[in-house]
């Protein structure tokens, strides 16, 4: 079973790398799957990393799932 501090890292790490596999509406998604309303691109991910911290580990789980499914494969 992963941590939830592993998801947040994966979360964290998957982000910095976005405007190469997020569509603006993905990176949208993901902002409201945290539980934030939309914003422009930078300004979603400069408070991502703030917001993960504090998720609730439901929310973390969507976010983690939803990433793990769209995002790049390793």
């Amino acid at each position: 079973m992963i941590s939830d501090n592993e998801k947040k890292e994966f979360i964290l790490s998957h982000l910095k790398g976005y405007q190469k596999w997020l569509s603006h509406e993905e990176l949208s998604f993901i902002y409201g799957l945290l539980g934030s309303d939309p914003k422009e691109d930078s300004e979603i991910v400069s408070s991502i990393k703030e917001i993960v911290e504090t998720l609730p580990a439901e929310r973390l789980d969507k976010v983690y799932n939803y990433i793990k499914e769209k995002g790049p494969k390793e």
